[in-house]
């Protein structure tokens, strides 16, 4: 090994004795023995006779083969070691033999005597044709192979460098490293497998093993994620798919402080746009191996998680990603962790402060009438994915208002009809009191909602949790009857009657029991016997003919099979 390295940097000139000692110097390091490799390493500093000898070839511009040839000495010798003996070596020489590395990565994509004349450059058609880049399109395919050879061994060096906790942050932040390896990924650049592999495995290296800050400075890089994700494409292999998913995923998660914007360079102005990192997510949300799934669907909740990205998330496509999210949800051969992720995201959404998200969630078709039927007809779901239906509901009923959501309001109400037998959470009663409170007049005709609420307020049980139950539908009630318009229509319905009866009895444990959660609560079930009394004057106030309540047609009984997405009702259905 010393004489080796010795012929090594001995050798400057003629060229053709420093091509000798390169082959010379591969038979030495050429082997498969660890314990070997350790000793080129620690013992004698094999690596930093070769960076110099690099830096050398790289100042000189010296031929491509001896760029290539001294690549490759350098991937045998640190690629075939220990971590703890790569992780030495990069303590004394590889932080500063990035900028090196570097370099080579970039010498393909730069105008150089490397080059084949433009009128001979071949043009290979991308799977996938970016507008914005076909400026750069042909640069890697005019590189040789000798070229794209050296940038490969430098991509597997550097892949065994991000392993390494130390260099994480320092790789992270050197200025050309992550540009350079964003333009091997790209296929479009003619970069071979491994070496496309091998970047995105630092990527990938770099998000895991780097702390937070070192995630966010990836995140923040112009282009990194959409390049991330055009790696996990389904023309790409599974090995591919997987690192990108688990990169994304990372990425994502920024740190308590700091959630990325993950679009925030793309064109968020047109929801429309060639390509964004959305599109690939909503592929992978139906990718053949479960592990990419998951990742994707972790990616997705940690994005969620930025009111700045909810926005983008809702609009994108005019809702393709709620739609994959909820078509995932409904489907009962996924597992049942990733369908309750899948609500879970969802359920992050509608927490935005932004007002246009709730819009576009509850205007998305079909979408809040499916999470309403986790609740009454799908009884092989879990009950996680039930919980989290009625937990969406309750977050929207928080927002959604007459003022400015009209609209939503009443597809809202549809739902909560629907979902009116869910009894596990109080949720959909608070949902109910929520709305009650604020739209009194516009909600109390609403087909079924008088079934459904006098339902919810005639819950038996003395837990607590059917006690919450009770409480919130019998304030909803209230709220319902307060205006003098309602009240003829609920005295006219027994299961009114009998609920706020019953309520007048047992309001005071309900004053005791209940969690204040809404402004006046305490004053609706202070009320109780108050508007009770007004509804029995009201209804001893009808001629007797009003009094019977005339018998209405059974509606078209629904199946009891679960729902496809986007159910369409039939007009009869009264919830």
């Amino acid at each position: 090994i010393k004489c080796a390295l010795e012929d090594l940097l001995n050798v400057y000139f003629p060229t053709e004795e420093r091509m000798a000692a390169l082959v010379r110097a591969r038979t030495v390091f050429d082997h498969d023995n660890t314990h070997r490799h350790n000793e080129e390493l620690m013992v004698h500093a094999v690596v930093g006779g070769l960076f110099v000898k690099l830096a050398f070839a790289v100042k000189t511009r010296a031929s491509v083969e001896e760029v290539r040839r001294l690549c490759e000495l350098l991937e045998l010798v640190i690629c075939r070691a220990d971590l703890h003996a790569i992780e030495d070596c990069f303590g004394d020489v590889g932080r500063e033999a990035l900028p090196i590395l570097t370099t080579v990565l970039q010498m393909p994509f730069q105008s150089s005597d490397y080059s084949i004349p433009e009128e001979e450059i071949r043009v290979v058609p991308s799977k996938v044709d970016y507008e914005r880049e076909k400026t750069f399109q042909r640069k890697g395919w005019s590189a040789s192979e000798e070229l794209k050879m050296a940038t490969q061994s430098v991509c597997s060096v550097l892949s065994k460098y991000s392993l390494l906790n130390g260099a994480s942050h320092c790789m992270a932040i050197e200025p050309r490293l992550v540009p350079s390896l964003i333009l091997v990924m790209d296929v479009s650049h003619g970069m071979t497998n491994k070496a496309r592999y091998s970047a995105l495995a630092v990527l990938s290296n770099l998000a895991q093993n780097g702390g937070s800050d070192t995630r966010v400075i990836l995140a923040s890089h112009p282009s990194l994620m959409e390049s991330v994700a055009k790696m996990a494409l389904p023309y790409e292999a599974l090995i591919s798919r997987k690192a990108a998913a688990l990169t994304l995923m990372f990425l994502t998660y920024g740190n308590d402080e700091h959630i990325p914007l993950v679009f925030a360079f793309t064109d968020l102005e047109n929801s429309h746009a060639d390509f964004s990192v959305l599109d690939t997510w909503i592929a992978l949300l139906i990718d053949s191996d479960y592990q990419v799934r998951r990742y994707t669907v972790f990616g997705l909740y940690n994005t969620a998680c930025g009111d700045e990205n909810t926005l983008l998330m809702v609009s994108h496509r005019n809702g393709a990603v709620l739609e994959a999210l909820i078509l995932n949800a409904t489907l009962e051969e996924e597992d049942a962790e990733l369908r309750v992720l899948c609500l879970e995201i969802i359920y992050n959404l509608s927490c935005s402060a932004l007002l246009e998200v709730h819009s576009k969630i509850c205007s998305h078709p079909g979408l809040l009438m499916t999470l309403a039927s986790f609740l009454r007809f799908r009884e092989q779901s879990p009950l996680a994915a039930k919980e989290t239906s009625a937990c969406i509901l309750h977050r929207l009923a928080q927002v959604v208002n007459l003022e400015q959501m009209a609209e939503c309001q009443q597809v809202l109400i549809s739902a909560l009809v629907l979902g009116s037998s869910w009894k596990r959470t109080p949720d959909i009663a608070r949902a109910f009191d929520l709305q009650s409170a604020d739209n009194p007049e516009g909600i109390a005709k609403h087909s079924g909602l008088l079934d459904g609420l006098s339902a919810l307020a005639l819950t038996v049980g003395e837990g607590e949790n059917e006690r919450h139950i009770r409480a919130a539908a019998v304030s909803s009630i209230v709220r319902l009857a307060t205006p003098e318009i309602n009240r003829k229509l609920l005295a006219n319905h027994e299961g009114i009657m009998l609920a706020l009866t019953r309520a007048s009895f047992d309001h005071p444990m309900m004053l005791n029991e209940y969690p204040i959660e809404c402004e006046g609560f305490l004053y609706q079930l202070n009320n109780v016997n108050s508007i009770l009394k007004e509804l029995v004057l009201e209804m001893n106030a009808q001629p007797e003919a009003e009094k019977e309540i005339p018998e209405e047609p059974n509606p078209t009984r629904l199946k009891q099979t679960p729902l496809l997405l986007l159910t369409q009702f039939p007009s009869n259905f009264d919830g």
